[in-house]
Formats: structure tokens, C-alpha cells, sequence
């Protein structure tokens, strides 16, 4: 269920914690293999709220009714007028953020099997978070500099495929960065009135941007473009060597084209990640009557605007590109998740907490859905780059799966040699090109926490938001801050300490609570809390010193519990003349023994079983074959091969020199086509060594309805040394069905062995619109009408149509009607799209065969699909021959 956020508190720091947290935790105190703990948190400082025109950049504006705003989607969605700016807030950070990634929690794959892997390390909820703000403009990106801020050349970096242009390395991102560019030139746009600006320089604006036009010298055009103009950016054309860059404005031109070489362009935009820092320490408190838990923030006085802080784009099994959530439609709901159910809190009683219970979406089917793109390539708009890496187009105004990049071995700033930095508290008090850290304002602050398995996998979630203190509690007007009363979260200015100003220092704590009752308590005032100490470096100096001491008493008494063990067993070495006899027996015979195993370590494997023979002396060893048939059997259902994105290819390790069997069972009763006309698959990931087979057995359970077909595909190289092909090794595979679900029985071909009927030759065999084949069978009519039953299915074979060039046009089709006056069965073969072209290129209806149009060029026969059986075997050794010429492949028809 949806967390229920409440209002804000009246003065004082109020935090929200997301759904995803909470598995981790429980994890945590589960699984002694899985372990939590807080290590980072992040300074944001959020902007004012929008409430005139909504066209400023740097402002919320919750009504935003474009494409990635919230507001006015449908008729119950989500609409904020009248609303203060703090109850906007955080209903927007509920009914988005929170319920997004508990969506994709409930969602399920089908009516049993849920879609999300609560398996993985990383929770969606950062990546959420961070779409979030992109939606409400509250964060722009743009790539960081490769070489400059990280290390472009990291394998982890590299491109999955360095041999295709259109498999991208990964780009690492920072927000926007405000550069004043000189225009060159001011003009209209052609066949308009917008200010078109000409620049000698690539920029790094976008189309939608805001930009500020100041500094323009000449009378004449200053008195029409007056300074501080702010247009929006709505075309762009990139320079090239012989033109200049071109950006064409909203703005209203009414003057002619001047050269102008004095007016400076800058980007309007608002920086909202301010700070990176460490978690310093943890502190539990257990008093009478409660328990808590303080993670502790000291943002130090030498500290101040973390000078690089990089982005990835991420993508797992639970939010990656093409997603939709719901999965299936019956989970769509307008309502936030548990709020369809009266009984819930902010239905029931909804004045307690702030704004709607209308869950807000990306869609207007009440869906969210993240960019489009290729994980294996890096491209499309969820990582933001498109094309090939030759002539790549960046384009950030879609980039998904957000999150903050916090290895500091990606950092070039962090890794300077002789200065290596490893946390980023040092890296706030770094000079940077002999510039002091920079002041700044936050007003919220980011908690992440890691996650760490047993074997060393670790990752960064993010925890939960604070906003310092209540809107109502800004100023109206300050010199520092015009957020307004009721408008901004008020900002707290962070000084860094240098040669000109004192810095100024803070401290935040967060408690976390364990409680059994429904309500959070109020926190009250504890004097032992670590957030009251004088200072927290002598704090941290005095656990450090602390620590050091405990560790050395605790060495100390394991050293003595070592000297106890050791008397003790030097005690129990006191041995008799007798009991020395004995050990030396005991000795000659392991002795003996050893040499015996020394020359005969012999256990059982997979192929060869070991026999002890006792009657002989020294005992015998027999060696006995037990080698199977089969070195490896591969079984795959054919549901599991598809999902609603299409095929998913079933990989098949080829073991080395071994035979082995791949077994597909069809059991697919979804009638979901797939996109793409695409076909199940199977891929052998390497070539078979000479001499080598396999075998692959096609057969079906008494339940399947759906034919998908299927591939079998082959990794070969052409040639030592060259790169792997894939290839389709047989024909397309029509799967079996057994089920009819007309008569909601089992069909002819799993009743049946052997179908006796022939096809009436001397009759028209007719091809009709809609897709019907009408077929006429050599019989008597009572035995056609008590054996075809519509919806069976049959394979038609040879059905070779045409003289002078012949087309194939074989396959399975499904009986739709049995005459009922005359001996024809009417198959649906629209299944078959290049029958079906054939029968549009002709006027319909066609008919295959009389005595003036005799297209037929075999005999055509049906036949039961009962699965087949092909044995594969590589007969050629040489790496130069085709597929054809490699393997050899026999093919059996399956029977019962």
C-alpha cells in the first residue's frame, strides 16, 4: 500500500521515508548475510513554487499541463490550485514517487506471478526520484566532461560490443552547468517574427530551454531586445564548418538583422544538488521508555559546494527501458494503491492528510511508464543518446533511470596523483583550480543508505527526504531569499570557511523509530542525543580514541583465553609407556594407509563409477563406463520463452565433445502475437565440434492451443579467428497443439495416430477472401462430419502452388467449418502472411485448381503435427564451410 504522508510539521524538520527502504530493512534483520547501513546523504536546495504564468524555469509549477507536468491530465487526475505550496509538495512526492515504486511492486506479470525481483540489491526508488524532479523541471542534464570530471576510459565504461558503431560506451552525466555565450549574430527566423540567434560556437542549449538576454551595446536593438529578456528556445540547428550554430527563440523580433557582437546569452536555470556528503556516525538509544535509532549529518564549517557530482543511468530487472506499469490492465486505477479501499485512512478521513488521493501518472490510462531505449546499445531517450557513436545526438530532456554516481574512483577531481581523496567531505574542502569551496543554500536533505551481500555486491538506495522546516516559515523578503512566505522551503546559507569569511557549520540527526503502534510519536527533546554534544569532532574523537582502547582490551583477553586453551592441552599430552605403543600402531597403520589413497585417489563422476574388489590383497579397483546418452539435457516451456516485450531466446551452453538434448514442450495458451512477427528462439551459443551431435525433441502437453513457431539459431565463426555469426541452423518449426479450445477437448492430433484421409483432386481447392481455405476431401461425408471438428488443427504439407515458379506454402491451419452438404473443411490461414499476399495479388476468390486453373505443382496431403525429433551432427570439420555443408540433419516425426 502507498505510504500516507502527512502534513508537514508546523516548525522543524519533516522527513518521509519511501516504500522501498522497507524490504532492506527487514532484510537486514533476516538475513545475516545482507547487511544495511547509512553512509551518504545529499543537500538539495529546492526553488520557489510557480504561482503566476508558469513559464519560469527555476520555479515549481505543479499545474504544469504540458507533457511532463502533472496537472489537468483527465477529469479526476490531479489538479493543485487552491493548494499551499507544502500540501503540492509532498501529495505530489506521495502520489508519484511513493505510489510509482509500489506499483511496480504489486504489478504482476499475469494473475499469479508477480513482476518485481525483490532479489536484486538496488530499489527503483532513486531512479523514480530523480524522474520526478525532471518532470516537475526541477533538474536539467547534460554528459560531464569525459577526461575532466571522470574517467571516460573505466572498463566498466566500455561499449558491449566495440564493433558496432551503434553500441554506445557509457556516458556519465552532471546537471546543467550556466555558461554566458556571445551571439553573433540577431535576426528573425525565416518566413516568421522569432528572434533567431546565431552563435561562432557549439552551445549546450536545448530545445525548451529558458535563456536570458543581457549586455547588448547598440541602442537600437537594446531598446527592442531589452537586458534581461527571457525567451524560450524552439528550434536549434548545430553548427558546421561553414555555418554558424543557429537557435531560434519565442521572442517577438520586430527590428532587422544586426550583427552584434556584445549581447551575452545564458541558460535560466536553477542548480538543485548543492552537496555530497558522509554519514558520520550512528548512535542507538534505548531508554525506558522507547528506542531509536540517530544516523548523524555534519556538514563541516571548511566544507562547500561539492565541485563535481556525477550521474549514471542505471537500468536492472525491475526498471529498465519499454517499461509500463500496471503490467496488465486489470491494476490500472486512478486511485493511489489502497485507496480504492474505503476502510483506508485518507479515504475515510481526508482532511488529515494533504491534498487528493488521485494517484499522478505518466499516462492518462492511469499507467506509468519509463523511456524508450536499448540496454544492451545505451541509446534511445532513456540514456539520452541516439544514432551511432560517429554521429551521436545528445538529447537530455528524456534520460530516465537517474542516479547519483557515488565511486569516487569515477571522479578525475578525487584522483589527482599525490592527492587522492577518498570521501566526498574532502573533496567539499578541495580547492579547485585555487578557487575556495563556494557557498550555498539547501533546504533539503537526500538519505541514502547501502546495501551489502555476502559476497562483496554492494549499492546505494535512496532512503528517504527532510525538508528543513515548514514554507510558512520563510520570510516574505530577505536579501538573500525572495521565496516568499508559504512559497519555498526556507533555505539554510552554508558559508565555507576562508581567507575572508568564517564558515558556518551544521548538524542534522535522523531517528528512526521501531514502533507497533499505527501513529509516529512527536519527537521529543533527549539532552543525551548526540545532536546536543558541544561539538561533534571531539565527539568522534573521543569514540575513536574509545574504540582504540576496547580493541586493544578485547585483544588482550583473547590472548589470554589462547594461553588457557594451550595449558590445557598441554596437559592432556601426558601420555604413558602404554599409550605411546598404541600411537605408534595407530601411526604405521594411517602410514600405510596414505600410501595405499597416495596411489589410488579414485571417486565416482558422471561418466565412470569406482568398485572396491576386498577379496584380493592389496583390494582391486574396477573402473565401470556409466556414460549417459545425454551429457546435458536443456528443457524449456514454451511460455517461458516470450514476454509481452517479445521473444526472450533460450541460451543453450554447448558442452565440449559431448552429445546433449534439447527438449521444448510446447505448453502456450496465450494468444499474444508477438511484435515484430516474431518467432520463439533458440540459440546454441558455439559451433559443435566436428563429429559432435545433438538432438532437439519438439513435442507439446494435452493443454497447449498456440502455435508461436520456432527458430534454432547457431553462434559459428567463418574462418579462425573471425568474429561469431548468427545463424538459423533448420527450417522454422510449427509447434503442436493438442487442444481444441472450440470443443474444449483434446484435438484430433492427440486422440489420433495416423490421419488416413486423402485430398479430392478432382475437385477445386479455393482460396476465399477473409483468409479461407477451402479444401475438399476423398471420403464419405457421415466420416468427414463425425471426425473434423472446427477448431482442430492440421498440417498441410507439399501444398507447392505455381508452374513456371513455385512457392511453398505449407503449414498449420485450424479447421473453422465442416460442410455440412458437401465433403470440404475450411481452414484459417492468415497465419500464413505470404499466402495470404499471394491471394491479395489475385482477385479473389481463387481457385488452386480445375480444368482451366491448375496451379497446383505437388500433391498435397494433411497430416497430424505430433512433434518431431531432428539429430544434428557436424560432418564437415573445416571452419570455412557453409551451415549446409557443416551439419548434417535428420528428421523424425514424433508419434504416440
Amino acid at each position: 500500500m502507498t505510504p500516507l504522508y502527512k502534513k508537514m510539521k508546523a516548525n522543524g524538520t519533516s522527513f518521509y521515508a519511501f516504500p522501498g527502504a522497507a524490504e532492506d530493512i527487514s532484510a537486514a534483520y533476516q538475513n545475516q548475510n545482507y547487511k544495511m547501513y547509512f553512509s551518504k546523504y545529499v543537500l538539495l536546495n529546492l526553488p520557489k513554487q510557480d504561482v503566476t504564468d508558469g513559464t519560469d524555469p527555476t520555479y515549481f509549477d505543479f499545474n504544469d499541463t504540458t507533457e511532463n507536468g502533472f496537472g489537468f491530465k483527465t477529469s479526476i487526475s490531479y489538479n493543485s490550485q487552491g493548494q499551499t505550496y507544502q500540501d503540492s509538495l509532498i501529495e505530489s512526492l506521495r502520489n508519484y514517487v511513493a505510489n510509482y515504486e509500489v506499483t511496480i511492486k504489486a504489478s504482476k506479470i499475469n494473475n499469479t506471478e508477480f513482476y518485481y525481483d525483490n532479489t536484486l540489491l538496488s530499489t527503483p526508488t532513486e531512479k523514480i526520484f530523480w524522474k520526478w524532479c525532471r518532470k516537475l523541471n526541477l533538474i536539467s542534464l547534460e554528459p560531464a566532461n569525459n577526461g575532466d570530471e571522470y574517467f571516460g576510459n573505466l572498463v566498466e565504461f566500455d561499449s558491449l560490443n566495440a564493433n558496432d558503431p551503434t553500441y554506445f560506451k557509457e556516458l556519465l552525466w552532471k546537471e546543467r552547468e550556466i555558461v554566458d555565450y556571445t551571439s553573433q549574430y540577431f535576426a528573425k527566423f525565416s518566413g516568421s517574427d522569432f528572434l533567431e540567434l546565431r552563435f561562432d560556437n557549439s552551445t549546450t542549449f536545448q530545445i525548451g530551454d529558458y535563456v536570458e538576454i543581457t549586455g547588448i551595446e547598440d541602442s537600437t536593438l537594446s531598446l527592442i531586445v531589452p537586458s534581461g529578456t527571457r525567451c524560450r528556445i524552439i528550434n536549434k540547428t548545430a553548427a558546421t564548418s561553414t555555418a554558424l550554430e543557429i537557435i531560434v527563440t519565442d521572442f517577438i523580433f520586430n527590428g532587422t538583422s544586426t550583427f552584434e557582437m556584445t549581447g551575452t546569452v545564458t541558460l535560466v536555470y536553477h542548480k538543485l544538488v548543492q552537496y555530497i556528503g558522509e554519514v558520520n556516525g550512528i548512535n542507538n538509544v534505548q531508554q525506558s521508555n522507547r528506542s531509536y535509532t540517530e544516523v548523524y549529518a555534519h556538514i563541516p564549517d571548511s566544507t562547500g559546494q561539492t565541485p563535481d557530482i556525477l550521474f549514471r543511468i542505471k537500468s536492472d530487472d525491475n526498471y529498465k527501458p519499454n517499461m509500463v506499469f500496471p503490467i496488465i490492465p486489470s491494476q490500472y486505477q486512478p486511485e493511489i494503491i489502497g485507496a480504492e479501499v474505503f476502510s483506508n485512512p485518507i479515504v475515510s478521513n481526508p482532511n488529515a492528510y494533504p491534498g487528493s488521493y488521485y494517484g499522478q501518472f505518466d499516462t492518462e490510462d492511469f499507467t506509468y511508464e519509463t523511456s524508450s531505449g536499448d540496454s544492451l546499445r545505451r541509446s534511445g531517450d532513456y540514456y539520452g543518446v541516439s544514432g551511432n557513436i560517429n554521429t551521436a545526438t545528445i538529447d537530455s530532456r528524456l534520460v530516465d533511470g537517474v542516479a547519483i554516481d557515488f565511486d569516487p574512483a569515477h571522479y578525475v577531481k578525487m584522483n589527482v596523483i599525490g592527492k587522492e581523496i577518498t570521501n566526498f567531505d574532502q573533496f567539499n574542502a578541495m580547492e579547485v583550480n585555487n578557487q575556495p569551496p563556494a557557498d550555498f543554500e539547501f533546504n533539503a536533505i537526500l538519505w541514502y543508505y547501502t546495501v551489502e551481500d555476502v559476497s562483496g555486491n554492494k549499492t546505494n538506495n535512496l532512503y528517504g527526504i527532510s525538508f528543513v522546516d515548514n514554507p510558512d516559515n520563510n520570510p516574505i523578503s530577505t536579501e538573500k531569499d525572495t521565496g516568499g512566505n508559504g512559497l519555498r522551503v526556507p533555505a539554510f546559507r552554508k558559508l565555507a570557511a576562508n581567507n575572508l569569511q568564517d564558515g558556518v557549520s551544521y548538524a542534522f540527526s535522523l531517528n528512526l523509530n521501531f514502533n507497533i503502534i499505527n501513529e509516529n510519536p512527536q519527537d521529543t527533546f533527549n539532552p543525551e542525543a548526540i545532536n546536543s554534544l558541544f561539538s561533534f569532532n571531539i565527539y568522534n574523537e573521543a569514540m575513536r580514541r574509545l574504540s582504540i582502547v576496547n580493541d586493544s582490551f578485547m585483544n588482550i583477553l583473547v590472548t589470554q583465553n589462547q594461553l588457557q586453551t594451550d595449558l590445557s592441552n598441554m596437559k592432556q599430552l601426558l601420555y604413558s609407556q602404554t599409550d605411546f605403543q598404541v600411537i605408534n600402531k595407530k601411526i604405521t597403520n594411517l602410514e600405510t594407509l596414505l600410501r595405499l589413497y597416495a596411489t589410488n585417489q579414485m571417486v565416482d563422476s558422471d561418466t565412470i563409477t569406482v568398485e572396491k574388489d576386498n577379496t584380493a590383497s592389496p583390494p582391486l579397483i574396477k573402473l565401470r563406463n556409466i556414460d549417459p546418452v545425454y551429457n546435458n539435457v536443456f528443457t524449456v516451456k514454451t511460455s517461458a520463452m516470450y514476454n509481452i516485450n517479445g521473444a526472450v531466446i533460450f541460451n543453450v551452453n554447448v558442452p565440449k565433445n559431448k552429445s546433449f538434448l534439447v527438449y521444448v514442450q510446447n505448453d502456450d495458451i496465450n494468444s499474444y502475437v508477438l511484435p515484430n512477427n516474431d518467432r520463439l528462439t533458440v540459440l546454441l551459443d558455439m559451433d559443435l565440434s566436428h563429429k559432435q551431435s545433438f538432438d532437439l525433441i519438439v513435442d507439446s502437453n494435452l493443454t497447449a492451443t498456440q502455435n508461436k513457431q520456432l527458430e534454432i539459431y547457431i553462434k559459428y565463426r567463418y574462418g579462425v579467428g573471425s568474429a561469431p555469426i548468427e545463424s538459423k541452423l533448420i527450417e522454422t518449426i510449427n509447434l503442436p497443439i493438442y487442444y481444441n479450445t472450440t470443443t474444449q477437448l483434446s484435438n484430433s492430433a492427440a486422440n489420433y495416430s495416423k490421419f488416413n484421409f486423402d485430398i479430392d483432386l478432382n475437385r477445386d481447392i479455393i482460396l476465399s477472401t477473409g483468409g479461407l481455405l477451402s479444401v475438399p476431401i476423398d471420403s464419405n461425408l457421415n466420416m468427414i462430419k463425425n471426425h473434423f471438428k472446427i477448431g482442430d488443427t492440421l498440417m498441410l504439407d507439399n501444398f507447392n502452388i505455381g508452374t513456371s515458379s513455385q512457392s511453398d506454402f505449407s503449414g498449420q491451419y485450424k479447421i473453422t467449418t465442416v460442410g455440412a452438404t458437401n465433403s470440404y473443411i475450411f481452414l484459417d490461414i492468415n497465419s500464413n502472411i505470404d499466402l495470404v499476399n499471394y491471394g491479395a495479388s489475385s482477385s479473389l476468390p481463387l481457385t488452386l485448381n480445375s480444368t482451366t486453373n491448375y496451379l497446383l505443382s505437388n500433391y498435397p496431403y494433411f497430416k497430424y503435427n505430433k512433434g518431431f525429433k531432428y539429430s544434428i551432427t557436424r560432418v564437415d570439420p573445416s571452419d570455412f564451410s557453409e551451415l549446409t555443408e557443416r551439419y548434417l540433419v535428420e528428421k523424425t516425426e514424433l508419434s504416440n
